[in-house]
């Protein structure tokens, strides 16, 4: 609901962190195409030209294909949680615009809550280990994951039992 107002901190953190990583590849798990587009445009045009985006499924595999071409590019989407391998130097840099909670408008999320009460923290976890899991892919891979929102901390307190201890201990909270 706030979206708009925290847009100027979102555009210059995302700014902030790009500029920190001028040289590595990664993913901005965006959540949403609006999310997603209402960044970009709002980001100057050197940032812009980094970042490839998608507008479908049809267009995901190409975007993906001219995103490996080039180090440094960033790949930005709300569907990339799953089903990539950006192995080694094809990701070092994650961004997380939103905690990737699970679309409270979907039946069947409705109906799993009602029946299954740690549910949703369980399956909110479980998709930002698969998101994290697309850029490190064996134990000696790594990359740098940015959480840009504050519900993580929440989830943390809710449903620490859900992450790894492994996890956890890497966690480093920033304030601004």
């Amino acid at each position: 609901k706030d979206i708009e107002k925290n847009m100027p901190w979102l555009v210059k953190t995302v700014c902030d962190i790009m500029d920190a990583h001028p040289n590595e590849s990664g993913v901005i798990h965006s959540g949403s195409y609006d999310l997603g587009n209402r960044l970009l445009y709002r980001l100057p045009k050197p940032k812009q030209r980094r970042i490839h985006v998608y507008k479908g499924t049809e267009e995901k595999m190409e975007t993906l294909r001219s995103f490996v071409e080039k180090p440094g590019n960033i790949l930005m989407g709300p569907s990339l949680l799953e089903g990539l391998d950006l192995k080694d130097e094809k990701s070092r840099l994650q961004i997380f615009l939103k905690v990737p909670y699970p679309n409270l408008g979907d039946r069947y999320v409705s109906e799993k809550m009602k029946h299954s009460k740690g549910w949703y923290g369980w399956k909110t976890c479980t998709s930002i280990l698969q998101g994290i899991g697309r850029s490190v892919r064996s134990e000696e891979d790594w990359a740098v994951t940015y959480f840009l929102d504050g519900c993580l901390t929440d989830l943390i307190t809710k449903s620490s039992d859900n992450f790894p201890d492994e996890f956890l201990q890497r966690i480093i909270i920033k304030e601004d």
